[in-house]
């Protein structure tokens, strides 16, 4: 009875082994569903928000620096992470170049992460930023341009104050010579 108990034993441990062999085969047949990302953990704008972070506690001379080798980087290279430091960069540094072409790369750039939402979230807020900024930029160049002709035009007055006064102060000279000369002539 041992013997026959332990080869039910032994056939029973090779009919789970051969099963869980079948098992194991017949899982690369089905279909895999991929896995759900986690919305939060989106690595794209987690590496955005350390770039950023990491430049704003650099100096006015660092971040320069930091921007002219990512605009030389982009010269060469076509990645769109180049463009998005740019982007955050040029929140923190004019060295990062002109407002109008960075948004124009974003642009041609925003399709590629069509179906990462917080990256396209974190895009549309700096991009609204950029362009805040450079509305703001052109209404301090236009307030700007607006008293230097202000100045030009009351130096202009100025000047012709100056040349008035100096007319006056000449005519009062000649004034008092034709006076000094009526009292001289009266008096000879």
């Amino acid at each position: 009875m041992d013997i026959l108990f332990s080869m039910r034993s032994m056939q029973l441990f090779f009919v789970m082994l051969f099963l869980s062999g079948c098992t194991y085969f017949g899982s690369d047949q089905q279909v895999k569903t991929p896995p759900q990302p986690n919305p939060y953990a989106k690595s794209g704008v987690n590496a955005l928000l350390a770039f950023g972070a990491s430049m704003a506690n650099m100096s006015e001379a660092s971040r320069s620096e930091l921007c002219k080798s990512l605009l030389d980087s982009q010269k060469t290279s076509t990645s769109s992470d180049v463009q998005l430091q740019l982007m955050v960069g040029r929140l923190l540094s004019d060295a990062c170049g002109d407002i109008p072409k960075i948004l124009e790369g974003i642009d041609a750039i925003k399709p590629r992460y069509i179906f990462d939402e917080n990256l396209q979230r974190f895009i549309t807020l700096h991009a609204q930023v950029l362009t805040h900024m450079q509305k703001q930029a052109i209404k301090l160049h236009n307030i700007e341009h607006d008293q230097q002709k202000v100045k030009s035009m009351l130096d202009v007055k100025g000047v012709k104050k100056k040349e008035t006064r100096l007319l006056r102060e000449k005519l009062e000279a000649i004034r008092s010579m034709e006076k000094q000369l009526d009292e001289s002539s009266n008096n000879e």
